[in-house]
């Protein structure tokens, strides 16, 4: 079964802030994730430092490209 996504990458040119301060972010948080006691804790930390460093933005970019893309190479 061939996805429809088959094809697309994310440009992230004009993200280059958003994916360094999330890579750093993936890599502060990574190892605690799986050794905590508090999982939850950790988890909804992760998750805020993300939202942080450009998630949403990084998120909506990504879509608007993939909307774009579906646009343009719908059969």
């Amino acid at each position: 079964i061939k996805s429809p996504y088959m094809g697309f990458v994310v440009d992230t040119t004009d993200l280059s802030s958003e994916v360094a301060q999330l890579t750093a972010v993936v890599d502060e948080y990574k190892g605690n994730l799986y050794i905590t006691d508090d999982f939850e804790g950790v988890w909804a930390e992760f998750k805020e430092a993300c939202d942080v460093a450009g998630l949403q933005t990084f998120k909506a970019a990504a879509q608007e490209q993939l909307d774009a893309w579906i646009a343009a190479n719908n059969e």
